[in-house]
């Protein structure tokens, strides 16, 4: 499925974001929506769970590609995208993909890589493939589920985001994570904390998310920022904000969830690189 210039999930964000962009020549904006939905029983899972017939697993994912922004080629970054979203296994980096296959087949073949770690054969599909019907995951004893979305669009920087999330069966509760990717659009090119600081800005960076989050206590409860994001993941917000990114559990109990630092570009401003000053400063 194919959405230009305004796609289903993230129709809000680009209106903004047109409206800031008349200094661009060409405000085309193309997406492709890749969206999966595949389910299996879990052979021989009865005996283990003492039920009367096998668990069942879902699979489903919902990862927006884009093809063109602003008339270029997103090239770099859609694949950075396949990469992130089913490319990286966070225990041990063992999952790979192959970018020349099609979107589809790399995201069926993660998914049933991920299914396999559970410990059991994978049976017969319960149900059709792409039924796209709402609450797919909520039918299943397990579920594996992948969502990717834009977070952000400037005129200059498109951030993105990868939420990953399953529910192993008879768990306490499920977990998930979400990690982010920053694309300077007129470079073609992901940007990364090493581009955006020096490397004394880089050390420097914990202690100033730190008092960041001390300040936002009454907002995010109690936290303990020892250093940067698992990943240094962190996105860049509409107004250039950087907002530092903490997984469950990282800094904070799971009841917190997610925990999100911004912190204002200025006030980091002597430890940016030319290109960290270009993207967040020169405005």
């Amino acid at each position: 499925m194919k959405t230009t210039n305004a796609s289903l999930l993230a129709i809000g964000i680009l209106a903004a974001a047109a409206a800031g962009c008349t200094q661009k020549n060409d405000t085309t904006i193309s997406f492709e929506r890749l969206s999966v939905e595949q389910a299996y029983r879990l052979k021989d899972s009865a005996a283990d769970y003492d039920v009367s017939s096998d668990l069942s697993f879902g699979c489903k994912a919902d990862v927006l590609l884009p093809e063109n922004i602003f008339g270029k080629s997103a090239t770099a970054l859609r694949d950075s995208i396949l990469t992130l979203a089913f490319g990286h296994d966070e225990e041990d980096d063992t999952i790979s993909i192959n970018l020349k296959d099609s979107p589809r087949d790399i995201a069926i073949s993660s998914l049933r890589e991920f299914e396999g770690q559970l410990g059991f054969a994978l049976a017969d599909t319960v149900i059709p493939a792409d039924s796209l019907s709402s609450g797919f995951v909520s039918r299943f004893d397990g579920f594996a589920q992948v969502d990717g979305y834009i977070q952000t669009l400037t005129p200059d920087i498109l951030s993105y985001g990868v939420t990953s999330s399953c529910y192993m069966p008879r768990a306490a509760h499920g977990m998930y994570s979400i990690f982010y990717l920053n694309y300077y659009i007129d470079r073609d090119e992901i940007v990364t904390l090493d581009k955006l600081f020096t490397p004394e800005g880089l050390a420097e960076l914990p202690a100033i998310i730190r008092r960041t989050a001390q300040v936002m206590q009454p907002m995010i409860g109690t936290t303990d920022v020892t250093a940067l994001p698992s990943r240094n993941n962190f996105y860049i917000s509409s107004d250039y904000q950087l907002v530092f990114c903490y997984q469950p559990y990282e800094v904070a109990s799971y009841a917190q969830g997610e925990i999100r630092i911004p912190v204002e570009a200025y006030l980091v401003g002597e430890y940016l690189t030319p290109t960290g000053e270009q993207i967040l400063l020169a405005r």
